[in-house]
């Protein structure tokens, strides 16, 4: 027996899309109308041509989704509400499945969440995430039917105990004793305390440099007047002595300048979320809004608006984190 009234026999591919369209009639018009919309797409592809009846029964689906189309307007990312509807069905099957009370509903909500992916198909393929969903669902519908067909409870599989990994032995001459002395290698050359200059005893530093006289004798009286000094000399500087040949210079070294330190670059402050909640502490509702958000985050940044992505982000991490 057909669940769509007057659906001809071509059209059976198209059965379940058209029965989710009207379930999803009153609580999500626009899951029901993508609903419509993929099972009329696929209804002109699979139809017996030859069959008159088949073009009968899709026309007045195209007159309702002109309308319907008229009346929504510009539906913004059909696509994520379809599948964040998809998702939800899937969740609240699948948090069944694990608490052990799978039954007959459980395979209902499971073939829900196949058939709303499925329409997702219209906007290209499925994303990876998405389709390994849609292949689990598709193999616990069937594994739980079939437990409920020999009388007993579908139960999820037991977490496998972790092997111990062996910690790698310590090395055989760890034990024997303190480690070497690293080798003596000469340090670089500009690490090298620079040679001190040997010790000068007073009268070579009086030889390299004379004490200026206490007071100038008197010129002889043989030589001519010497011309005066030029003002810009202070007259508190000594003339110059000219001995003869002027007095070797020792070289002192000097020390290198320390490097400035670098500035202290103040660190940004990071919001600090707690340690991540296990999947028994998440809500169905929480895990399907962090889902919703997560996606905002991706759709805000095709469109460049970073101040939306971190908002979606960071209320995402909020639902998963304690």
């Amino acid at each position: 027996m057909s669940l769509v009234p007057n659906l001809p026999p071509s059209l059976k591919p198209i059965q379940d899309f058209l029965v989710k369209a009207k379930q999803f009639e009153k609580v999500d018009p626009v899951v029901s109308h993508f609903c419509k919309v993929y099972a009329l797409e696929k209804g002109l592809q699979v139809r017996d041509k030859n069959d008159k009846s088949t073009i009968e029964f899709l026309m007045p689906m195209m007159d309702e989704l002109e309308k319907n189309k008229a009346e929504y307007g510009k539906v913004e990312n059909p696509k994520m509400q379809v599948e964040l509807c998809a998702l939800k069905v899937f969740q609240k099957a699948d948090d069944a499945y694990y608490g052990g009370k799978a039954d007959l509903s459980t395979v209902k909500a499971f073939r829900a969440a196949n058939t709303l992916m499925d329409v997702c198909r219209q906007w290209g393929d499925l994303e990876s995430d998405i389709q390994e969903k849609y292949l689990y669902a598709k193999v616990k519908a069937a594994e739980i039917f079939k437990a409920h067909q020999e009388g007993r409870v579908a139960m999820p599989p037991q977490p496998e105990e972790i092997e111990e990994i062996p910690m790698a032995p310590p090395p055989a001459d760890e034990d024997d004793g303190p480690p070497p002395p690293p080798p003596d290698y000469p340090p670089p050359p500009d690490m090298v305390d620079p040679p001190s200059a040997p010790d000068a005893g007073a009268d070579d530093l009086a030889m390299h440099f004379p004490p200026p006289p206490s007071s100038m004798p008197p010129p002889p009286s043989d030589l001519p007047d010497l011309p005066s000094v030029p003002p810009s000399v202070p007259p508190s500087a000594p003339p110059p002595v000219n001995s003869g040949s002027p007095p070797p210079v020792v070289a002192m070294p000097v020390a290198p300048a320390p490097a400035p330190a670098p500035a202290a670059v103040p660190r940004a402050a990071v919001p600090s979320y707690g340690a991540s909640k296990t999947r028994s502490q998440i809500s169905t509702n929480d895990m399907v809004l962090a889902e919703k958000n997560t996606k905002f985050a991706l759709s805000a940044l095709q469109f460049d608006d970073v101040d939306e992505a971190v908002k979606n982000l960071k209320s995402a991490l909020k639902l998963l984190t304690q």
